[in-house]
This record gives C-alpha cells, sequence and structure tokens, in this order.
C-alpha cells in the first residue's frame, strides 16, 4: 500500500510526468458498470521480453527448420532414465522406462554411419529379446515433434573480438531453434556459472549474452561432466528425451576424459581444432563468422532431432534383467527397469507406450475406512484444513496410501469441497499430461460457474507459455459416491521449483492494495523465507526508485516483464475481476547469483465479473485498456509511458493471434469436448449441485450440458466484443501494430 500512497502522492503534485492517464473511462467499464483496470501475470513461454517491439512478435527466422503444427506445449510427463549401450555408434538410448503393466518404453537417436538421421523404422524392425532368447515385438513411433532441451556451456576466448564472434554464434543458434525448445546457458569459471535458467524466453538469453561481463576461463572437463549429468540426469526427470550439449570454446575439444556411455549426452563442439573424441557428435569450427557457424549448429541438431524414435514393448522380466533391443542389424544391451507397482494390473499395450498414450483414466476414487470417514465428515463439516489419511485409486491404478487436506478459501464453504492431496512415498506418479509427482490438488470448481471458466483460461494461458502446470478433468467418487466432476491439478510450488536448475524462490502475491506479505511457498525454512519476501520487495521498490524513463529497462532486466504484461493484457480481454493474488513468481541465480523472477497467472476463474471491491484499489488509465489492475508491480504502467506502451502492444498482439476468435473457439471447444466426456451420466449431473440453481433440467447429463453449452457460447460472444473494443481503443491511443 505504501507503493500506491507514494504514487498517488507524485500524481498529485505533478511530479510524474510520464503517465498515461489518471482515471478511466466509464464507456468501457466492467458488467456491471465499474471502472476498469486490469491486473494479470503471464509467464514467459517462449516470447522474447528485451528490445523492439517487432523482435517480440517476430517469430525468429527458420529458414529451413519448420517446426510441426502439433507440439507438446509443455515437458514430457514421465521418469527420465538414461541406461543402455549399443555395439556401434549407430544407435544411441536416451531413456528406458517402465510402462503399466510390466511394459518398457525406450527412446533412441539412430544415425547412419556417416551420421544422417535415420528418420523411419520399418514395420516389425524392432525387437527386445532376453538372454534367454525370447522375445517380443516392439512398436515404434517417431519422437522428432517433442521439444528439445538445449544445453550451452560458454569458454569465453582471452581475445575481445573472439568473444564477441562466440556470443554471436550462440545467438544466432538460439534464435534458429524452434521457439517451443527450452535453453540453458552456463559459463566456465573456477566453478560453472548459471547464465541463465531453463527458458523458451530468447530475448532473457540475448538479454544476458549483451550484458555480462567479461570472465575467460579455460573449459575444465570435469566441468563438461558435471553439466552433462545435470543436463541429461537430473534436470527435469520427467522429459524431455532429446537433449542436447553445446560447447561454444575457442580451443579444440579434448582428446579423452568427456563422458561418454550409456548415462552420457552426444556433445556438440564449436570451436577450434580437431575432434578426437567419441563423445563429440559433431564439430563445428568456429570461424571468423559466428553467425554462420550458430546456424550450421541449429542446422544440425534440427536435422538430429528426426532420428529420436520412442519404442514401446511388453515383455515378461523381472527388475534387473539383461535384455537386448534389436533394431536391424544392431542390438543394445539394457537392464529392465523397476516397474510401475501402482500400474501392475494394467493391461500393458506396445503401441501405447511407442505414442507415450498414458491410461490416466477420468475416474479417481477415495477408499475411507469407518474411522477415518468419521473423521472427513468432522472435518468437512467444521471447515477443518489439517490433513487426514486415506487411500486412493487414480484410473486404473492399485491403491495409494496418502494424506489429504481440504484447501481453498471462499471454496472451503461448498459442500463440494477442494481438496489437497500427497502420495505416501517420493515416487513421482503420473496424474496428468505434463505432470508427475507425488502432491496434486483436486478442485471442486465450485465457485466456477458452468465448470469451465479456469480450465479454459488455463489452457490459453498454457498455450501462451505462463501455466506450466498438467491439469485435466476427473470424476471424483467417495467411498463409492460420485462426487462431480473435479479439475485435477498438479501442486504448483513442486512443479515450479522442478523447472528451475539454481532454483531460489517460488512464492504467490497476495493483496497488495492492503499489504498483505508475499506466501513464500519455497525455500520452507525461516531464514530463506524471510529472503525471499526480501528479494520480491526489493524487486518492488524498483518501481519506484528507477527513473520513469529507465523503468521499461531495468525491470526487463530483473523480471519476465513482458510475461507480465501479458498477463495483464489477457487479464483485460477477459474482464478478469479478481487476480491481484493470483499470481506466481519464481525466482532462480543467474549471473552473479542475482535473482531473476518468473512468473505464472493462477486460479482465472473470475472471468467476465466487475472488479472486486467496487474497483476501490483499480489504478487509472484514461484509455480504458486496464481492468482491475491493483498491485504495486502495476503501478509501473502508470509510472513509465514506455512500460504502458509495452503493454498496449502486447493487447493488440493477443486479441489478433494467440486470444483471437478463432484461437479461443477452438480452445472453448477442446474444453467442451473434455469436460461432457466426464459431465457423461445423471448421476454425476445430480452431484453437480452447483448448476441445479438453473433448474431440473441440470440434474440431468444432457440437461447439464445444454446449460453448460449456453454459458460457453455467451462468454464467446462477450470475448468478441470486447476484443473489438479494445483494438477500437489502440487504434485511439495511436499505436500502429
Amino acid at each position: 500500500m505504501w507503493i500506491r500512497w507514494l504514487i498517488w502522492a507524485v500524481l498529485i503534485s505533478g511530479l510524474v510526468l510520464e503517465t498515461p492517464g489518471c482515471s478511466d473511462d466509464n464507456t468501457d467499464s466492467g458488467p456491471d458498470g465499474a471502472d476498469g483496470t486490469s491486473s494479470n501475470d503471464l509467464g514467459g513461454g517462449g516470447w522474447p521480453d528485451a528490445g523492439p517491439i517487432d523482435d517480440i512478435l517476430d517469430v525468429p527466422d527458420m529458414g529451413s527448420v519448420s517446426q510441426p503444427d502439433t507440439i507438446p506445449d509443455d515437458f514430457a510427463d514421465v521418469p527420465f532414465v538414461s541406461t543402455g549401450s549399443c555395439d556401434d555408434g549407430t544407435v544411441r538410448f536416451t531413456t528406458v522406462r517402465p510402462w503399466p503393466g510390466g511394459g518398457v518404453q525406450t527412446t533412441v537417436m539412430l544415425r547412419t554411419p556417416n551420421g544422417d538421421p535415420v528418420t523411419e523404422l520399418p514395420a516389425g524392425s524392432v525387437r527386445v529379446t532376453t538372454a534367454q532368447g525370447a522375445g517380443w515385438n516392439a512398436a515404434t513411433a517417431p519422437g522428432f515433434k517433442e521439444p528439445a532441451i538445449v544445453g550451452i556451456l560458454l569458454e569465453e576466448s582471452p581475445d575481445p573480438q573472439r568473444r564477441l564472434i562466440q556470443k554471436t554464434a550462440i545467438q544466432t543458434l538460439i534464435s534458429r531453434l524452434w521457439p517451443s525448445d527450452w535453453v540453458v546457458l552456463w559459463r566456465t569459471g573456477a566453478s560453472v556459472e548459471l547464465l541463465s535458467d531453463l527458458t523458451r524466453d530468447r530475448g532473457h538469453l540475448t538479454q544476458v549474452l549483451e550484458t555480462i561481463a567479461d570472465k575467460p576461463a579455460p573449459v575444465d572437463v570435469a566441468q563438461i561432466w558435471s553439466v552433462g549429468k545435470l543436463l541429461g540426469q537430473e534436470l527435469l526427470p520427467f522429459g524431455p528425451e532429446n537433449r542436447w550439449l553445446v560447447v561454444v570454446s575457442d580451443s579444440a575439444p579434448p582428446t579423452g576424459g568427456l563422458p561418454t556411455g550409456p548415462h552420457a549426452l552426444g556433445i556438440t563442439w564449436l570451436g577450434s581444432g580437431e575432434s578426437t573424441s567419441a563423445a563429440v557428435l559433431e564439430h563445428v569450427k568456429l570461424g571468423d563468422s559466428g553467425a554462420d557457424s550458430g546456424r550450421k549448429v541449429a542446422e544440425w541438431l534440427h536435422q538430429q532431432r528426426f532420428g529420436l524414435h520412442r519404442i514401446g514393448a511388453c515383455v515378461d522380466a523381472t527388475p534387473g534383467a539383461s535384455l537386448k533391443l534389436h533394431i536391424g542389424e544392431t542390438s543394445c544391451s539394457f537392464m529392465m527397469p523397476e516397474p510401475m507397482e501402482h500400474m501392475a494390473q494394467v493391461l500393458c499395450s506396445p503401441q501405447a507406450a511407442a505414442t507415450d498414450d498414458y491410461p490416466f483414466g477420468q475416474d479417481v476414487f477415495l477408499e475411507l475406512t469407518e474411522q477415518e470417514k468419521a473423521v472427513w465428515d468432522q472435518y468437512h463439516q467444521n471447515r477443518i484444513v489439517d490433513d487426514m489419511t486415506l487411500k486412493i485409486r487414480i484410473g486404473p491404478s492399485e491403491t495409494i496410501v496418502a494424506a489429504a487436506h481440504f484447501r481453498g478459501q471462499t471454496s472451503l464453504d461448498c459442500a463440494r469441497k477442494s481438496i489437497s492431496v500427497n502420495l505416501k512415498g517420493s515416487d513421482k506418479r503420473r496424474v496428468a499430461p505434463f505432470a508427475a509427482g507425488d502432491e496434486f490438488y483436486l478442485i471442486s470448481m465450485c465457485k466456477d460457474d458452468g465448470y469451465f471458466n479456469q480450465v479454459f483460461a488455463d489452457r490459453l494461458m498454457r498455450d501462451m507459455g505462463i501455466f506450466p502446470l498438467g491439469f485435466r478433468y476427473v470424476k471424483l467418487f467417495l467411498n463409492g459416491e460420485n462426487q462431480g466432476v473435479y479439475l485435477l491439478l498438479a501442486d504448483a510450488a513442486d512443479s515450479l521449483v522442478d523447472r528451475m536448475v539454481q532454483p531460489a524462490t517460488v512464492l504467490r502475491r497476495r493483496f497488495d492494495p492492503e499489504d498483505e506479505p508475499v506466501d513464500v511457498k519455497y525455500p520452507n525454512d525461516e531464514a530463506g523465507m524471510a529472503f525471499a519476501a526480501g528479494q520480491y520487495a526489493l524487486l518492488m521498490e524498483t518501481v519506484v526508485n528507477t527513473p520513469a524513463d529507465q523503468l521499461l529497462g531495468t525491470l526487463s532486466a530483473r523480471m519476465d516483464l513482458d510475461g507480465y504484461l501479458r498477463w495483464l493484457a489477457f487479464n483485460s480481454l477477459f474482464y478478469n475481476g479478481d487476480f491481484v493474488d493470483e499470481a506466481y513468481f519464481y525466482a532462480s541465480r543467474e549471473a552473479k547469483g542475482a535473482w531473476y523472477f518468473r512468473f505464472m497467472g493462477w486460479d482465472p476463474d473470475d472471468l467476465f465479473s466487475s472488479c472486486h471491491h467496487g474497483g476501490k484499489w483499480a489504478l487509472p488509465d484514461p484509455n480504458g485498456m486496464l481492468y482491475c489492475a491493483e498491485a504495486d508491480l502495476d503501478v509501473a504502467l502508470i509510472r513509465s509511458s514506455a512500460v504502458y506502451a509495452r503493454y498496449v502492444e502486447w493487447v493488440g498482439y493477443l486479441a489478433q493471434n494467440d486470444l483471437a476468435q478463432p484461437k479461443i473457439e477452438q480452445v472453448m471447444e477442446e474444453v467442451k469436448t473434455e469436460l461432457f466426456s466426464v459431465l457423461n451420466d445423471d448421476e454425476t449431473a445430480l452431484a453437480m449441485t452447483e448448476l441445479h440453481s438453473h433448474g431440473e433440467e441440470a440434474k440431468t447429463a444432457a440437461g447439464a450440458q445444454n446449460i453448460i453449452s449456453t454459458m460457453m457460447a455467451d462468454m464467446l460472444a462477450k470475448a468478441e466484443g470486447r476484443r473489438v473494443k479494445l483494438m477500437q481503443k489502440i487504434e485511439a491511443y495511436g499505436v500502429s501494430l
């Protein structure tokens, strides 16, 4: 609140000259006439967040590098366990994983003897055998459509001109990767220094390369080992399989000592000299043109991804048994992995393993003893949020012992309450697409009229790269009694920590206007939590302490500002009336240990609603393009005309692209299909008590679906009306897109 009073004082005194205005126009107010301002956090998934707007909005020039029309937006959600070795260099294992029903799923990179990718496997050409001679045919599927993780280790040259060439090569390389590919950037030194954590944000990577102080240090084989191990085995052990390490050096690769074997990543060396190491799969000479060298590496990585294949087989072997994978004339040895105990009774399918069509199942069963049910009923009636013990079955799985508690704030008043679940043990189990872990939420959506607002918004934000969590609709049963449709959603803090090489914090913003402290989710020790809250407070102080004409650049250097502005634009386009506390910030320690904050939106279930508190705290915007923006960070749009202009550009871009009518209609249809596949019988409709206020029709599946379909059509019409109004306001504002 202190920031807010400071801004008002400055505005009144007339000291701040760079401001977009002091009041919203009432002609474009919210649904009930409340004046609007908008606050929203869009995370940074692939969109540059620094530099001219043309650099932000233009897709990088891919040249001959074409990206498939459909790719997974996020990480694969299966354990990454690399093991296995082959009798020649044409096959390289990347993963060996268990599959439900005693199956095995492997991923291999195939190359011809001269290094070209093998793009197709003839039917029947792949088998798995035991040492005793038993054998099974395997199914195969190409894996090239999945995003890659590219780690870059920079050994800076002592020559200033060569350092410039190196950085140009890296910038060219990252600009020519698929936009869906993830990049981690390190630098050699006394110890390996993380320059940029895992990101799709090309602008942030470029900014880091342009601003880091020079620090030449020779490449160390031990450092290559440590980076390779982290990239290949430890970082995101839940996918994707396509991973590469690129070493950028002004010297030749070491003749020995580089990591090889079943657990090692293939290395691409961008440097000088000749390569004699089997660990270096490709060696590109770093010449006088960094752009040419970087382009060659990007083209080689692009070609190699087409050699990625996923293989599924249903084998009868004990854990640790020696197996052989036969691909044509080549054979590879590997061990049978430990099985998925909780999925042991599921029918194994080789084709499902090859295509990664995991049998999640749409039903979730909570099983309580008589004593446990008595505790459940007591906690439910009295709104108690303490842990309870129970057992759970997720789809076709075996029962799993778990702890659970009721969660939420306003939803605690509902008959159908939301639940947090913590599965016993540390094993990470697949619970939804792009989600594996031991903790997740079961969201009742009791405050979400029609049960689609949150899922619809989450899908849109996921496609924009600002909501990385896995989620899906499920049907919940309590001791066999149908509880209706719930949303299964991955745990936020754990998921965000898993995405970082050097996690510093995960925190949730609370109600800024009344100075509610941030809720630090990670770390969980008192000193660490206090320090994290302090670092976030320093970021907020930047908003008022930085000269207005420097604010855009200063904030962009410390956080994913463009991602946040996209989130604000999203909330304005959909009239989200309550979102100031629906924002997660997560930071990692990057160059020189500085914290860089990224962002994730949260719980967007108040679309097309009035600004809460009657717009009491809403920041002023005479241009009418903000809606219910009231956070301390949002003050940057009032102080700086450059930050506001950047926001307007994002509003226009999203209105014509990611949130244009054809896109949101497609997403709404996908949500309807998934929701109605679960809300598919009268018993489930009868359990959805919140919808019964619409009449007796809501108590049948057909009637409930009709009511919800009407709501969805109404929201799409409102969204188009709002989009048209915002485009008119942009034109009046004078921004040319």
